[in-house]
C-alpha cells in the first residue's frame, strides 16, 4: 500500500516542492536537496539531485520532481486564500 506524506499549508511565490523516490533521499541529505533544488532551475536540480545518487551508488531506483512556484492568485471564490495558478486552471477546467 502507497501512504503518501500529505501536508497543508500557504503556498506562496518562490516556494520548491520536492518530489522524489528513497533512491535519492536516502543518499542525499535533505540540506543538500533543498540546496540544489533551491540553486538551480527545476531541470538542472532534478539532473544534479539523479547524479548525486548516482554518485553515491544507490541502491534503489531513483526519480526526482522539482516544482517552483512562479506566482499565485487570489481564489475564484474570493475567500482571500492564495491559490497556485495551476490550481485554479485545473479548476476551471473540471467546473469547479
Amino acid at each position: 500500500m502507497v501512504r503518501p506524506l500529505l501536508k497543508t499549508g500557504e503556498v506562496r511565490a518562490g516556494d520548491h516542492f520536492v518530489m522524489c523516490t528513497d533512491g535519492v533521499w536516502e543518499p542525499v541529505l535533505d540540506h543538500e536537496i533543498g540546496e540544489i533544488a533551491t540553486s538551480h532551475t527545476p531541470e538542472e536540480a532534478c539532473a544534479a539531485l539523479v547524479k548525486l545518487g548516482l554518485d553515491r551508488q544507490t541502491t534503489d531506483n531513483l526519480s526526482v520532481q522539482v516544482i517552483r512556484v512562479l506566482s499565485v492568485c487570489e481564489s475564484a471564490d474570493g475567500g482571500g486564500r492564495a491559490q497556485p495558478a495551476w490550481r485554479q486552471a485545473v479548476m476551471r477546467l473540471f467546473g469547479r
